[in-house]
């Protein structure tokens, strides 16, 4: 059996992958959200499976040790709603500590400095940090980058597109009829009715996009090499294990 790592970029339907992999492996083979990855590695080295977790993604870790490497994308516009959402509701996110009283709608959430920081191109950040921060694995780092090394971080968010094994796209699943009714749940994101119940101003839709220019790039361009069949293949190997 192969080495998977799913490198879960939050809101993109990662934990409905997760769930679905839990059906063909054991429960103790899929890990929760270490943000080191180093230490998730000590644990798949002893075995063959899958590891999954809120990771950066290291080129130099997945070759090394023979890894096959999964992440999905979600349109940005829609990942960063679902994002702010889930800041809001949530009772124990790091920013609730950091500002308060916190604003309960979205185009409140966008005049804070901190949170607007917090929210831009987080699937550039996930994908392409590893190329500021050679040597390090802890996806914390994430939320310290300025802006002025948003290029180079967008050169590696390319390059970790160009090496990933299997890059999936939550929007894509449920618009082919050849896809089982089991992936067709991948779509199905707990945020994703109050994403289009929420009100936004078109001031807001504005400033998201203008936040997110660097993963608007990246899932075009991702887009543009990905076809729904690396979808179906994937799945064909986790079903069959091989």
């Amino acid at each position: 059996m192969k080495k998977y790592c799913f490198f879960h970029i939050p809101k993109t339907g990662g934990i409905s992958f997760r769930e679905y992999l839990s059906g063909y492996y054991h429960s103790t083979e899929l890990y929760d959200s270490y943000y080191n990855f180093s230490k998730a590695i000590t644990k798949i080295k002893k075995w063959d499976g899958f590891i999954a977790g809120h990771f950066i993604y290291n080129p130099n870790i997945v070759k090394d040790n023979d890894l096959i490497s999964i992440t999905i994308l979600r349109e940005p516009i829609q990942r960063t709603i679902s994002q702010i959402l889930h800041i809001i509701r949530s009772n124990t996110h790091w920013l609730k500590r950091k500002i308060s009283p916190f604003p309960d709608n979205i185009d409140s959430c966008l005049s804070n400095e901190l949170i607007c920081s917090h929210i831009s191109n987080t699937q550039t950040k996930y994908l392409g940090t590893w190329n500021l921060y050679h040597n390090s694995q802890d996806s914390r780092q994430m939320y310290t980058i300025s802006s002025q090394h948003f290029p180079t971080i967008y050169d590696g968010a390319v390059k970790a597109i160009n090496s990933i094994s299997h890059i999936l796209f939550t929007e894509d699943f449920n618009k082919h009829s050849g896809i089982s009714n089991t992936l067709k749940t991948l779509n199905k994101m707990p945020d994703d009715q109050s994403v289009e119940k929420a009100m936004i101003s078109s001031k807001s839709i504005d400033k998201i996009t203008m936040l997110n220019k660097f993963d608007i790039a990246i899932y075009e361009y991702a887009f543009s090499q990905y076809s729904i069949n690396h979808v179906l293949n994937l799945m064909e190997q986790i079903e069959h294990g091989y």
